[in-house]
C-alpha cells in the first residue's frame, strides 16, 4: 500500500546516509536492518514513550546520531550483557 511504500523509501534514505548494512555483522538486506541510537539515547526521542513522528525522519536531520544493525544484533545490544557477541570477540 502507499504508506508501506513511502515509509521503506523514507528507511532507503535515512540507511543511505547512516550505511546500509549492520555496523556490527555486515547484514545488508534492508527487510532486517533498523536504525539504532548509537549512544544509546532514544528517551531524548521519545520522552512520552513513543515516537512523534517517524524515526528515519528523525536520522534524515541528524544521522550522526544514528547507526544501522540488523535486528539480531540490535535486540543483542541492547539485552546481552556486554552488548552484541560479535563485539566481545
Amino acid at each position: 500500500d502507499a504508506r508501506r511504500r513511502a515509509r521503506n523509501s523514507i528507511k532507503t534514505r535515512a540507511l543511505a546516509l547512516i550505511g546500509d548494512k549492520c555496523v556490527c555483522c555486515g547484514e545488508d538486506h534492508p527487510a532486517f536492518l533498523v536504525i539504532d541510537h548509537v549512544e544509546d539515547d532514544g528517551y531524548v526521542d521519545r520522552p512520552d514513550g513513543k515516537y512523534n513522528g517517524n524515526k528515519y525522519r528523525l536520522v534524515l536531520k541528524n544521522p550522526e546520531r544514528f547507526q544501522a544493525l540488523c535486528a539480531n544484533c540490535n535486540m543483542a545490544k541492547s539485552f546481552w550483557p556486554g552488548g552484541c557477541p560479535h563485539q566481545r570477540g
